[in-house]
């Protein structure tokens, strides 16, 4: 007897699966030209607004100078004793 109860579990689960997957189907069908023209423009804005941020973050600094801060170079040399 467990062996037709597993059975039949399987092929319940089996069914939902298919059902699922029909209702995925037509689902992606259904969708307009224009909705998907609508979500295509609105992850292309997404995937620039990323690569922007990550030049930002990761790319050269403009700001910065090659030789190093004149501010420190204006400083004398003191050595300090730094703890024990």
């Amino acid at each position: 007897m467990p062996a037709q109860k597993h059975t039949a579990t399987h092929i319940a689960r089996k069914i939902k699966r298919q059902a699922w997957q029909l209702l995925h189907l037509h689902g992606v069908k259904a969708l307009p030209v224009v909705d998907r023209t609508r979500i295509k423009a609105v992850l292309d804005n997404a995937r620039a607004r990323v690569e922007d941020l990550q030049k930002r973050l990761f790319g050269r600094k403009s700001e910065k100078s090659q030789g190093g801060s004149e501010k420190r170079s204006a400083e004398p040399d003191i050595k300090r004793p730094r703890g024990q």
